[in-house]
């Protein structure tokens, strides 16, 4: 869960705005172009490492405002398993009880998100990945940088 919070952290600055500039050729152009680095630039291993670090730093941070975290966190994970198992009987039963517990759960962790996501180790791990994506997009492709600058705004950032 929170390393797709990491990926997402630098992805939803390049991808928002996807659907509002649908049949804008050059902007659809560019945010496919801009998507594709991204793919290509998060296996890289420095990205990697950054993405570790931010994904450490939200967990710290969630559990340092909120005891239950860990609590919740487990439960999340254990609650995946438990709807491919109603999903596979068959359990419609159980999968709208589960959906219930999810949504309960997605609304405990988006306001804790954003709290964690002001924290100053949060913000600086962030910049650290957003530099070390921005850093192997750039080897990948050396108008990056410029591409970036025009996705973020057609997006008014």
């Amino acid at each position: 869960m929170i390393r797709s919070l990491a990926a997402a952290a630098f992805a939803l600055v390049l991808a928002a705005s996807a659907p509002a500039f649908a049949g804008a050729p050059l902007q659809d152009d560019d945010q496919s172009r801009a998507l594709a680095l991204l793919v290509q630039a998060r296996e890289a291993p420095a990205v990697q490492e950054a993405e570790s670090h931010l994904e450490a730093a939200l967990r710290a941070t969630m559990q340092r405002l909120d005891r239950d975290f860990a609590r919740r966190e487990a439960r999340a994970r254990d609650l995946s398993a438990e709807v491919a198992e109603a999903r596979e009987a068959g359990d419609n039963a159980k999968l709208n009880l589960l959906a219930g517990e999810a949504d309960q759960l997605r609304s405990y962790f988006a306001p804790l998100r954003e709290r964690a996501l002001a924290d100053p180790a949060v913000i600086a791990a962030r910049q650290r990945m957003e530099e070390a994506m921005m850093t192997r997009m750039t080897e990948l492709d050396p108008d990056a940088p410029a591409l970036i600058a025009r996705v973020r705004a057609s997006m008014g950032n």
